[in-house]
């Protein structure tokens, strides 16, 4: 993943953060954060676990039920 990619993971991190008004940075908006990304390494790997949206919405439901 280069410095780009995961730059622009963390922002997608911190705007996901942001939006659902969290006081902190963790683990899950990081995650999120590499969900969104289209293309590169992350995307790869992840998408070996079925459908990223799907995963996506997993997520969501897992964390804020």
């Amino acid at each position: 993943m280069s410095f780009n990619k995961k730059t622009e993971a963390l922002q997608a991190a911190l705007q996901f953060a942001e939006a659902l008004e969290s006081d902190y940075l963790g683990t899950e908006h990081v995650l999120m954060g590499l969900l969104s990304q289209k293309q590169g390494r992350a995307a790869e790997i992840l998408s070996q676990f079925g459908d990223i949206d799907t995963i996506r919405a997993k997520v969501l439901s897992a964390i804020y039920g």
